[in-house]
């Protein structure tokens, strides 16, 4: 009888075991552990963004003027992926350089979110300086207008020009410029140009 007992609790324990496996191998079946969530590029128009998988964020620069309140990227995913918002739809990017859009890649059981920003590129002189005078920047017009004491001599005058880090500007610092007349000074950044109109008045400045 004994013997009867063992035999029936080791049937009843192989059953248990072999249900318990096979559990685990349809869980694992059900569960894709090889899915890929990257995005594998971001682009708007013809620019291509960042695309930092590790630290799931997303960079875009645009050329300036770009309406960046319908913004339609074109994204690629892997295969049998699927992404949200979807690849060319239009999204308002206007204030995604303090707050990023969520973009999420789903694929089987797996997804991956990226923080993605769009920027216009932009470049701006921050200060124009003539000695201790300081030149007053209307940064909408790209305009500069400076007020010199009557009397100076505005052939020969050398500014001291303020500008965003890693542009170039034409006409270069430390040469001499002739303001008899307005001057176009140019800013070169990240291949697109911004120029202002920089005139200089001789007299008091407005109160």
């Amino acid at each position: 009888m004994k013997t009867l007992k063992n035999i029936i609790g080791l049937g009843i324990f192989l059953l248990f075991i072999g249900l318990f496996t096979s559990c685990k191998e349809d869980s694992a079946t059900s569960l894709d552990l090889s899915s890929d969530v990257n995005i594998l590029s971001f682009k708007v128009g013809n620019t291509a963004g960042v695309v930092d998988n590790e630290k799931g964020t997303i960079s875009v620069l645009v050329p300036a003027g770009t309406d960046l309140s319908a913004v339609k990227p074109s994204i690629a995913i892997p295969e049998n992926a699927t992404v949200a918002p979807a690849s060319g739809s239009a999204q308002n990017f206007t204030f995604s350089s303090t707050t990023p859009l969520v973009y999420r890649v789903y694929n089987g059981n797996f997804f991956n979110t990226y923080q993605v920003t769009v920027k216009e590129i932009i470049a701006e002189i921050t200060a124009f300086r003539i000695g201790n005078k300081v030149g007053i920047i209307n940064q909408e017009n790209k305009s500069i207008t400076i007020y010199l004491p009557v009397g100076t001599a505005v052939k020969e005058l050398n500014p001291s020009v303020e500008f965003t880090n890693g542009a170039s500007i034409a006409p270069g610092q430390g040469g001499y410029v002739d303001f008899s007349s307005a001057v176009k000074y140019t800013l070169t950044y990240m291949g697109q140009t911004f120029p202002y109109t920089v005139t200089v008045v001789l007299g008091d400045e407005p109160g």
